[in-house]
């Protein structure tokens, strides 16, 4: 791996009799240079501990809208199979196929998005409203 160097602090991979480190100088003037060895976990917890996070906060606001999306689809898929269950014309056509498939995709939005915390989406952005009955045709 390269050596970093910013300004008088240089970061480099080594390995040593322990195992992987990273190896920290820091020179200060003309006098002998500090050097510290840690293990690369100790540094990763240690800037995540300072809230130094190197997190892509583009892959963030990807995850997040995408997060949005699906949940959005979950709900229009839900009211969807709620509105077939109670309103469709059963009596003149056998929409049983349809029904079923409906209800699959219904199953599976659901388990999709199990794992969202949707109060942390909510709190990330603001949701756009929900569609009246008119905007879905």
């Amino acid at each position: 791996m390269p050596t970093f160097t910013n300004y008088h602090l240089t970061a480099e991979h080594v390995n040593n009799e322990s195992g992987p480190a990273v190896m920290l100088t820091q020179q200060q003037g003309i006098e002998d240079a500090a050097t510290i060895m840690v293990h690369p976990w100790q540094l990763v917890a240690a800037c995540q501990h300072l809230g130094l996070n190197s997190s892509d906060h583009l892959a963030d606001k990807t995850i997040a809208t995408l997060t949005r999306r699906m949940l959005g689809l979950r709900d229009r898929i839900e009211s969807l199979a709620e509105w077939m269950a109670m309103h469709s014309d059963h009596k003149h056509a056998d929409l049983s196929y349809e029904t079923t498939q409906l209800n699959a995709m219904a199953d599976l939005a659901i388990e999709w998005c199990c794992d969202f915390d949707e109060t942390e989406i909510e709190r990330q952005c603001v949701t756009p409203p929900k569609p009246q009955q008119g905007d879905l045709l």
